[in-house]
């Protein structure tokens, strides 16, 4: 269910799965728009109404109430790999010139360490590099797709604004990649046994408005890496991770603008 009706939480309330459709709103951040469904199920299961008919109208008026719309599953378009997302059906991305990317916000972050695990230990300015680190290379993933310029070259031009924020970081047990290095098979997993997790908005720089929403919450095992290709760094997981959500991103905004992409990970995911 949840994956059918996609990014809100899948209840007997949600309008529209069966008919693939689903609701947006694109002003809305994805906790936001959790935080509505959630308290419109609500509603729906307060109300005096005894039916699943009845429950479920009283949801979808909770919902329009707080501007939601109901559009086709297929125009509210899901980036291939991210977990959540939500993209207005109406923008046209073919008419933007150019892209920025603000500093990754790291306020929220959270260290998912493994205990005891030697070389794991996370300072603030390690946290700083890796926020540098993901804004670079989704600099670089983009650029393929539309010119990355810094925010004072931004001009008159149609500009997509991209706000990134690293939740849940983890660090690689260096360890066990070594003690892997043996093992007689193609691909070998990345070890960190921690969790990645991101969140990002897709804004028109000029007025403002959310144009997409997205996050994605990963734990180990979602990509592997060639043997002999491994660097041993506490880091590495955390910088495929970045890749992969890079590369979806890139995907997505060629994919909405009607031009090919070609994948630019280095490494296979499973």
């Amino acid at each position: 269910m949840k994956n059918l009706c996609w990014v809100l939480l899948g209840t007997a309330f949600l309008a529209g799965c069966a008919a693939n459709k689903v609701y947006v709103n694109p002003e809305k951040t994805i906790r936001e728009m959790t935080l509505d469904e959630t308290e419109c199920r609500t509603v729906a299961d307060a109300s005096d109404l005894q039916d699943d008919a009845g429950r479920k109208k009283e949801y979808d008026r909770c919902m329009q109430q707080r501007g939601y719309r109901l559009v086709a599953e297929k125009n509210a378009r899901r980036v291939k790999g991210f977990k959540e997302v939500w993209v207005d059906p109406l923008v046209d991305f073919k008419v933007y010139e150019a892209i920025v990317i603000d500093k990754v916000d790291v306020s929220e972050v959270q260290v998912m360490n493994m205990r005891g695990t030697p070389g794991t230990k996370v300072s603030d300015a390690d946290i700083d590099r890796l926020a540098e680190r993901m804004r670079d290379r989704f600099s670089v993933f983009l650029g393929a797709v539309l010119p990355v310029v810094p925010q004072e070259e931004a001009g008159k031009r149609k500009i997509l604004r991209i706000r990134l924020s690293l939740l849940d970081i983890a660090t690689t047990n260096i360890g066990v990649n070594i003690a892997l290095q043996a093992v007689p098979v193609p691909y070998m997993p990345v070890s960190s046994k921690g969790l990645f997790s991101f969140e990002g908005t897709i804004t028109d720089f000029s007025s403002g408005k959310k144009l997409v929403t997205m996050a994605d919450k990963t734990g180990s095992g979602k990509n592997s890496s060639l043997i002999g290709l491994e660097k041993f760094d506490k880091w590495k997981y955390a910088y495929e991770t970045i890749d992969y959500w890079a590369d979806c991103l890139a995907k997505f905004l060629a994919d909405k603008r009607g031009e090919p992409y070609k994948s630019q990970l280095k490494f296979k995911f499973i």
